[in-house]
């Protein structure tokens, strides 16, 4: 957007919906791409029974392996990271330009109107739609602590995200040092009991803890079944298996690492945003350095974690000692790709491409749930009941079919509308008035 195209958007009278001169075809493009890297995360989710433990029967070889490989080395934990990245820009891109109209309060509630209907949208997502791995619930949540630090300077937002990061990091480090605690307490256990001895209460109790956590980190046929069989028995039979799972999430461990997590990387967009960063205004040697550096250091840590894991076998203690360096790995690679789509935007190349990329990420909402709807069509018991019936890299063939559908109807939509169908009823929602849908 040009700072002729700002100045025109000011000057419009009233507060209403982002027009779509106002938008920053660099955010909308980078969105696209993240919001495909996240179902490319969210697929095994979707339809998968087995994880990584399988490979403890099936060996270390074979397109399910390696496509295990590339996935956590390369893009876990990092597109989710983006896309809180371009959620934190998007609050600034809201709330400034309906402060430069003279929003004046209604700024304020039109913002909390906004997130708390995506709260509301998460939750359907969640319970309805049978997906306890979504992410609007959380970015609803905190966003609501967003608002007053809208008008901070990047510095201090920078700061207040990296304070964040650390204290997730830390959560990381003590729960790897409690995991461990407790090995040591059954070890000691299993010594009692090898040399005849009678455990305590408490010692049985460590015992049985870490017994348990064993069985579950080895792969099971039985459990694979089970699992299988729940996902495809019906709808209620679905619900009821998905709802402690789903409870547990929105409630302890959101405020334990979700929270702070999606939050460091909102702050940090916001501050990327106010740099210029998201909207290519620096120079294509930032780019080059955000891109390489970030490379630099995500990519050897992440094959250092994904050789360990294997080198151990996929056991538990393998997962454990990559704790303390996830975030450094998956923040690095997420840094790495983000310099990377920027590059690729200012570039200019493609631009067929981008386009249909940056309508992608116009219609982020309608095309985040429609990923669920196609689940629940696919793989659960309202559908064809699919579920764990693919191999690993087969259910990449299905994210290609997705990504193919959705690059080909955004950007023909966008042509005749305003918006994507969520995101006009999102916006009618929050602006309390029926918006224009027609060009």
């Amino acid at each position: 957007m040009s700072a002729q195209d700002t100045a025109a958007a000011v000057d419009q009278p009233g507060v209403g919906p982002v027009s779509s001169q106002e938008r920053f075809n660099s955010i909308d493009t980078v969105r696209g791409v993240a919001l495909f890297g996240i179902l490319l995360m969210n697929i095994l989710g979707f339809g998968y029974a087995s994880g990584p433990q399988e490979f403890q029967v099936l060996g270390t070889e074979g397109p399910n392996f390696w496509s295990w490989f590339v996935m956590n080395t390369y893009f876990e934990g990092t597109q989710r990271t983006l896309f809180s990245i371009l959620f934190g820009a998007g609050v600034i891109i809201l709330t400034s330009r309906a402060e430069a109209r003279g929003g004046g309060i209604e700024v304020a509630d039109i913002y909390y109107r906004r997130n708390l209907w995506l709260i509301a949208f998460g939750m359907v997502n969640a319970y309805l739609l049978l997906w306890d791995g979504d992410i609007l619930f959380y970015y609803g949540v905190a966003a609501l602590f967003l608002f007053p630090m809208r008008n901070m300077a990047p510095k201090h937002l920078l700061l207040l995200g990296a304070a964040a990061m650390v204290i997730v990091s830390l959560e990381f480090q003590y729960d790897a040092w409690e995991t461990r605690k407790e090995q040591a307490a059954y070890v000691e256990a299993q010594v009692i009991l090898d040399d005849g001895g009678e455990l305590s209460e408490e010692q049985q109790e460590a015992w049985d803890g870490w017994d348990e956590a064993i069985k579950d980190s080895i792969y099971d046929a039985e459990k694979v079944a089970e699992n299988i069989e729940k996902h495809t028995s019906g709808y209620a039979t679905v619900f009821l298996h998905h709802m402690p799972h789903i409870t547990e999430m929105h409630g302890n461990y959101m405020y334990r690492f979700i929270f702070l997590d999606v939050i460091s990387m909102m702050l940090i967009g916001m501050a990327l945003l106010k740099l210029g960063v998201l909207t290519l205004q620096r120079s294509t040697r930032f780019y080059w350095f955000l891109m390489l550096g970030g490379y630099a250091v995500g990519i050897p840590v992440s094959l250092w974690e994904t050789n360990h894991i294997v080198a151990n076998g996929f056991d538990l203690m393998s997962s454990v000692d990559v704790m303390p360096t996830y975030d450094i790995g998956r923040l690095g690679n997420a840094t790495g790709h983000l310099g990377l789509l920027l590059l690729f935007v200012k570039s200019g190349w493609f631009m067929w491409l981008q386009e249909r990329l940056a309508a992608v990420g116009r219609m982020a909402l309608t095309n985040y749930l429609m990923h669920s709807v196609i689940a629940v069509i696919i793989f659960l018991a309202p559908g064809f009941r699919l579920y764990g019936q693919f191999h690993r890299y087969e259910l990449y063939y299905i994210v290609l079919a997705i990504c193919v559908f959705q690059l080909l109807v955004s950007k023909p939509w966008l042509d005749r509308y305003r918006f994507g169908p969520m995101e006009w009823v999102w916006r009618s929602l929050t602006y309390l008035k029926k918006q224009p849908m027609r060009r």
